[in-house]
């Protein structure tokens, strides 16, 4: 069975095949009038594919080096996010909760267990 990533990036090249074989198309440029009468235009082909890009990429979990302060994580092991405040070794301080819950502490890293979005299981 193909995984959600999998199945984006194979839908992408399809659409991309038809466009380009089929129609003779590259690129799809759009053109968004803006505030101020300021314009603004980009490829919808590159947008769509940097998307998708960075959502698999997500999907992968996180290095100890790609993890910095203030950065947002995904916990896997207790499907929650926790924020990044530092590190001591290979802990890391993280702060977790809203408001008057918000508690801050120690975690050890562990390969698999972390990613840069929710992961679902």
């Amino acid at each position: 069975m193909l995984s959600k990533e999998e199945k984006l990036i194979r839908s992408l090249s399809a659409i991309k095949q038809v466009l380009s074989a089929d129609l003779g198309v590259e690129y799809i440029r759009i053109e968004v009038e803006l505030e101020d009468n300021l314009k603004e235009s980009f490829n919808c082909i590159e947008e769509i594919e940097k998307h998708i890009v960075n959502y698999v990429n997500g999907s992968q979990p996180l290095k100890f080096e790609e993890l910095h302060k203030d950065m947002w994580i995904w916990d896997k092991q207790y499907k929650s996010f926790l924020k990044v405040i530092g590190f001591y070794g290979f802990d890391i301080h993280v702060k977790s909760g809203v408001g008057i819950y918000e508690y801050d502490y120690y975690i050890k890293f562990e390969k698999n267990r972390f990613y840069a979005r929710q992961i679902e299981e």
